[in-house]
């Protein structure tokens, strides 16, 4: 299955076009930080194809997560916030994975937000594997920042005590502009997800937003949501003796 990881830095124009791409090239999930929002409520990610899956309308989300119609998963309501949004998901072999987009608020002091440290203790624990696609506003040049700062190297302890991974290679800049190259956004994993990620990629393609878009394929096959029934559609003749 392939995902895309994306800050949309609350445009638009960003969010048409990763949804071109997620229907262009049938992906499976979208990990999205600073959606596009409207009244409380996420906007232009929507698709026949999709459902979109963000935190509590009283605040302004900052993450979303959206997966494609056909696959079998339910979000983890717990991890229903502001800023992290977390979906487990059945694979053809009956097992379960989890999938999280979450979004590192650049004003605090702590690395990892207390639904980050939930999340993984709860992945940990149902022996899941995870994959948290995440802004962090946080720099550390382990993942290929250009410098270091208190909340990088808080941020680099939080993973390295909890075993996880750093998916990104080759230092590729996920945050561009006219005067600054740096990353930001990174993709992390847990133990149990070990060899389940392949091909991490910073794409090329335009995104509209100052963050580029992150792709990788999971080496899974995802299970088909179970079919649904309209009752007015059925026909009950052939249930009567």
């Amino acid at each position: 299955m392939e995902v895309a990881q994306v800050n949309l830095h609350h445009a638009s124009a960003a969010s048409a076009v990763i949804v071109k791409r997620f229907i262009s090239d049938n992906l499976s999930i979208l990990l999205i930080q600073e959606p596009f929002v409207f009244k409380g409520e996420v906007r232009g990610l929507n698709s026949r194809r999709s459902k979109v899956i963000w935190g509590p309308s009283s605040e302004r989300p900052r993450s979303c997560v959206v997966v494609r119609a056909d696959i079998d998963f339910f979000c983890i309501s717990e991890f229903l916030t502001q800023d992290l949004v977390a979906v487990q998901v059945k694979d053809k072999e009956g097992s379960d994975f989890v999938l999280a987009s979450a979004y590192f608020p650049g004003e605090t002091t702590t690395a990892a937000p207390p639904s980050i440290l939930s999340l993984v203790e709860y992945c940990r624990r149902n022996n899941l594997p995870l994959t948290l696609g995440c802004d962090v506003n946080a720099h550390h040049t382990e993942w290929g920042s250009t410098d270091c700062n208190v909340k990088g190297e808080s941020l680099l302890e939080f993973i390295i005590s909890n075993n996880m991974s750093i998916e990104n290679v080759i230092c590729e800049p996920t945050f561009v502009t006219s005067v600054r190259r740096e990353v930001l956004d990174i993709t992390l994993s847990n133990d149990n997800m070990i060899g389940l990620i392949s091909q991490w990629r910073v794409s090329k393609e335009p995104s509209l937003s100052d963050h580029r878009i992150i792709r990788f394929a999971l080496r899974v096959k995802v299970a088909d949501k179970p079919p649904t029934r309209t009752p007015r559609n059925t026909n009950w003749g052939i249930f009567r003796p």
